[in-house]
């Protein structure tokens, strides 16, 4: 099997692999042909065209921590000069270019993402380049040049990720995991602090394990009726929810329930248009997953309609789960309904801990 991440999940020992792995697909890039690609053109049409893939066994499990550590992006307006000499060999090429910011940076990009940066610098359509570090301005300082991890373009219908293979590494399972809200996430991730990045790709909801918990032996996490041995092994916090829109005519009688594998947290109300934040009480589990659940106006654990989305607190920079008083989130309300089939489990932003 080939080990795609094998180098991009190293990104603290500086071992980048890039998108054109050793082994990843034949010399020569892949095959698109620019001219028969315009600006209307879907951003799914071209991931197609520019990350092609000839292999089945692509391992893109760790996707999104990888593009959360990317250290550094730079938005790319123009090439000052390149070296395209070896753009069929599977290396990396020398580059200049100058950032929309105005900055002139050597690059070193892969041969593989040439043809997708120049139809996307030719079509209007946004490049920026994930480097391995921060960028040393300067194109002529002879230590200044910056190794490009990944390129990633973005269209108003989209984004995709250039070089052999990069659909299946990176663009294929970020959209499956962050859901509908894929690709305005990944537009605004070069804009973000590290810490966003991370929250952002590894505390979204995700979209596998939607189903409801077996309602058989349902727990209620209440300090009066619960196992006391059990609440012993979590730890209490506050949860402090806000709604995107406050109950009242479509969102009534509706409840949001929180719940970690071990039981139930409290629910909150959806019923007073004037409400939009809420606090209540609840537990942690040493994993620090906690669920955001819908269900119907009394609560119905048993049965609850669908999983809003899951933060994870493990995955917040500085945190230790020990030291946690309360979670701050916010969870989009809009349209809500019974109908479980139009809720998806990416509701749940993760907003802050203390």
């Amino acid at each position: 099997m080939i080990d795609k991440f094998k180098g991009l999940a190293a990104l603290a020992s500086g071992l980048f692999l890039g998108l054109s792995l050793s082994g990843c697909a034949p010399i020569g890039g892949n095959s698109a042909d620019p001219r028969t690609l315009s600006a209307t053109t879907s951003a799914e049409e071209l991931s197609n065209a520019f990350s092609s893939c000839e292999y089945d066994n692509v391992d893109g499990a760790a996707a999104n921590e990888f593009i959360s550590q990317i250290p550094a992006w730079v938005r790319v307006a123009e090439f000052v000069s390149a070296d395209r000499t070896k753009i069929d060999e599977p290396s990396r090429q020398q580059a200049v270019i100058r950032t929309v910011d105005g900055r002139s940076i050597s690059v070193a990009i892969l041969s593989a993402d040439w043809s997708a940066i120049d139809w996307a610098l030719e079509n209007q359509v946004t490049v920026w380049l994930g480097l391995d570090s921060q960028p040393v301005s300067g194109a002529d300082t002879a230590d200044g040049t910056n190794t490009v991890s990944v390129t990633m373009l973005t269209k108003s219908d989209g984004v995709f990720f250039a070089g052999e293979c990069a659909d299946r590494i990176l663009r294929d399972p970020l959209y499956e995991m962050l859901g509908s809200n894929a690709t305005s996430i990944l537009e605004a991730i070069p804009t973000m602090t590290p810490e966003q990045r991370s929250t952002a790709l590894l505390v979204s909801g995700n979209s596998k394990d939607t189903e409801a918990p077996e309602g058989s032996d349902v727990v209620i996490l209440n300090p009066q009726t619960a196992d006391e041995k059990l609440l012993l092994t979590l730890h209490p916090i506050s949860i402090r929810i806000a709604v995107t829109e406050a109950g009242g005519h479509e969102l009534s009688p509706l409840t949001i329930c929180s719940r970690i594998p071990e039981g139930w947290n409290d629910c909150i109300p959806l019923t007073d248009s004037a409400v939009q934040r809420f606090e209540v009480s609840g537990y942690l589990d040493e994993d620090g997953v906690l669920e955001f659940w819908l269900a119907d106006e009394n609560a119905n654990l048993k049965s609850p309609i669908a999983l809003l989305g899951r933060i994870d607190i493990s995955a917040v920079p500085g945190l230790k789960l020990s030291e946690i008083n309360a979670v701050s989130v916010v969870i989009d309300t809009h349209g809500l309904s019974t109908d479980s089939r139009r809720i998806d489990p990416s509701r749940v932003s993760f907003e802050s801990a203390s």
